[in-house]
């Protein structure tokens, strides 16, 4: 009975093996490495709609064996094991993977409960304190001192009272702890999910952002007023506020709103009279904004206004305003601003939800668990009274078992180089470096398991991997074999034109020679005596040291009618018609003659580089089809659609 068990399994195991291979067959195989359908009709794909006539199926599969051909020769030539190969690959890959490494529907849930709190609006008692007082008040110490403060207000203290006594946000001063009517997005988010978290009328646990400790109670909701687009003219008002002072400054709004009615253009007063430095320039104009983002009695007439219509003077702390209201809009749909929201993840403790997420489902799916080896790393610690060179030479060595996901385990002594340079901690402080630093270590081993799974099993991933791979091989091979050397290799290049000479001719006879061009006559004459002394190969660079900034030296290849100058030196040209650099209005040439056709590759460079790359890419592959091996399989390929 259990010989049938077994037999089953294994006709079970082999028939899925035979399955999976059906679907993605090896359509060829190039020196050794299979090339399976999915890889081939991926590239067949991106090629086809990248060209403008259709290419003939053929053509196409020659032109991926030679493809895959140079990729080999970068692998026997051990490109793909150089440093630069390894750095440029590896820093591809991990931006490629770091998208499937993230869960996408916790970034989808986050943005979708903070358009949930765009659609209202919450009015916030609001309480903060610094997170250290100095050096004398640690954080811990002073979360519980805001715990008592909060102890209090649950018992009835008087929050405005608190407040100002104790909160350091600044506009507590004017507030007394009332920050009013806020929206989505106005606070950090910690301070926002808080807001809209906690029951209304009662008070938030305390809780920490960048800023300080801070308390949080909202007393009431409602539905958003969505934004305003406003313009407005500001006069200040006194700052001792005396009414004389403040009368006058009533009576000039007063007269600028007399203006406004009469017809006067607004944008041009704001320009003319606003003391509101930030708008003045623009007429008076404001971004758009919602609620809690200006003082309430500004807040209050910006939103009551109707759309086109200019508002009766009216006062806030700052002064007197006028307020012409341009716009309004309420909520956009979340699929116009889930984006949007998305992005602003980056900047809050959002940022890792998507990838903490997916990290618990790596471990899930990998059985990871932690073993006796942190334990053991905290009593060597406790055992020799901190992190010093007597535990440091223990953990070395220790082969206890830190934790263990799939079919791996990570030992203490795996650790042990990336916290060795701490030594000298304290057993406080040890244990708090070395838990963080296990967990850091444990999720850089799970990302990088999960980099590799998606390689090898997500046909999308590998052949987006693949594809780049191969592209650098081919870049990094080519350049080698041909481009580099048809750029550096000056005797191939002379003997290739010289077996190929006669293809290289011109329409016109052309200059060939040095076209010098002198700041005054004095220099030229200069250069002239020093010509006579330098040999041909050191002329260009010794001229134009000796000579710098006075001077301008070039070997030149011409046709009549290109330069005015040589034209004129050479062809017959009237010199009336020359048009020399102002910097250099004094030219001449030397060691000059006309010539019928190319004498040397360096005459005709650009032709030449282009016939011999050619030449270079032939042999090349003659070369790579009689070394590496090809097998194609015909029935395979026929399944490419």
């Amino acid at each position: 009975m259990k010989t049938k068990h077994f037999l089953a399994a294994t006709l079970s195991a082999l028939f899925l093996t035979v399955s999976a291979a059906d679907k993605n067959p090896v359509v060829m195989t190039v020196n050794g490495k299979d090339v399976r359908l999915s890889e081939f009709e991926y590239l067949y794909r991106k090629n086809k709609q990248q060209q403008i006539e259709e290419q003939p199926f053929d053509k196409y599969v020659d032109m991926f064996v030679t493809y895959k051909l140079k990729v080999a020769d970068a692998v026997a030539e051990g490109i793909d094991t150089t440093k630069s190969f390894v750095r440029e690959y590896n820093m591809y890959r991990n931006e490629l993977l770091q998208s499937y490494l993230e869960d996408k529907t916790v970034n989808e849930r986050l943005a979708l409960e903070q358009y949930e709190r765009m659609g209202e609006e919450v009015d916030v008692y609001h309480l903060m304190i610094s997170l250290e007082n100095g050096s004398t008040v640690s954080r811990t110490q002073q979360k519980a001192y805001l715990d008592s403060l909060r102890t209090l207000l649950v018992n009835g203290a008087d929050w405005a009272a608190i407040a100002d006594k104790h909160s350091i946000d600044p506009s507590a001063k004017r507030n007394h702890g009332h920050i009013g009517w806020i929206r989505s997005g106005m606070f950090p988010y910690p301070f926002e999910y808080q807001a809209w978290n906690t029951p209304e009328g009662e008070i938030s646990e305390v809780f920490a952002t960048d800023y300080g400790y801070h308390l949080v109670k909202p007393v009431a909701h409602r539905a958003s007023k969505g934004e305003v687009l406003a313009e407005h003219i500001l006069l200040l008002t006194p700052r001792d506020q005396n009414p004389e002072g403040v009368a006058a400054v009533k009576a000039r709004v007063d007269s600028i709103y007399a203006l406004i009615k009469n017809g006067a253009d607004f944008e041009e007063l704001a320009k003319q009279f606003s003391e509101d430095p930030g708008s003045k320039r623009n007429g008076g104009k404001l971004p758009w904004f919602g609620a809690g983002r200006m003082v309430p009695a500004f807040e209050k007439v910006a939103f009551e206004t109707p759309i086109d219509s200019v508002s009766l003077p009216f006062a806030t702390p700052y002064g007197f305003h006028i307020v012409k209201k341009l716009g309004a809009r309420g909520l956009s749909p979340f699929d116009e601003v889930k984006d949007q929201i998305i992005a602003q993840f980056k900047n809050d403790e959002r940022h890792t939800a998507a990838r903490d997420a997916k990290l618990v489902q790596i471990k899930e799916a990998t059985g990871f668990k932690y073993l006796p080896g942190r334990d053991e790393m905290f009593a060597q610690i406790k055992a020799c009274g901190g992190f010093d060179s007597l535990c440091i030479s223990r953990l070395d060595v220790c082969e206890t078992p830190l934790f263990s996901f799939a079919d791996k385990k990570v030992l203490v002594k795996d650790l042990m180089p990336r916290v060795r340079a701490m030594k000298g901690l304290t057993v406080v402080g040890a244990e708090r470096f070395i838990e963080d630093n296990i967990d850091i270590y444990a999720n850089e081993l799970l990302i990088d398991y999960e980099m590799n799974r998606l390689e090898k099993e997500n046909v999308d991933v590998a052949n987006l991997a693949n594809e780049y791979r191969d592209g650098l091989l081919l870049f990094a091979v080519s350049d080698k074999k041909v481009w580099r050397r048809s750029n550096e290799d000056a005797e191939g290049l002379q003997a290739f034109f010289e077996a190929n000479r006669g293809k290289y001719t011109w329409d016109k006879p052309r200059f060939k020679g040095l076209l010098i061009q002198a700041a005054n006559d004095s220099v030229s004459a200069l250069i002239n005596d020093r010509l006579a002394t330098l040999g041909g190969d050191t002329i260009m660079s010794t001229i134009r040291k000796e000579f710098a900034g006075n001077v301008r030296i070039d070997k030149v290849i011409l046709p009549q009618g290109k330069n005015s100058l040589i034209d004129v030196c050479a062809f017959g040209a009237d010199k009336a018609t020359a048009k020399p650099d102002s910097r250099y209005p004094v030219y001449f040439v030397y060691d000059w003659r006309i010539i019928e056709a190319p004498e040397v590759a360096a005459d005709d460079k650009g032709a030449v580089v282009v016939d011999y790359q050619n030449q270079l890419e032939s042999d090349w592959i003659a070369e790579m089809k009689a070394k590496y091996p090809v097998k194609i399989n015909k029935k395979a390929l026929k399944k490419v659609k």
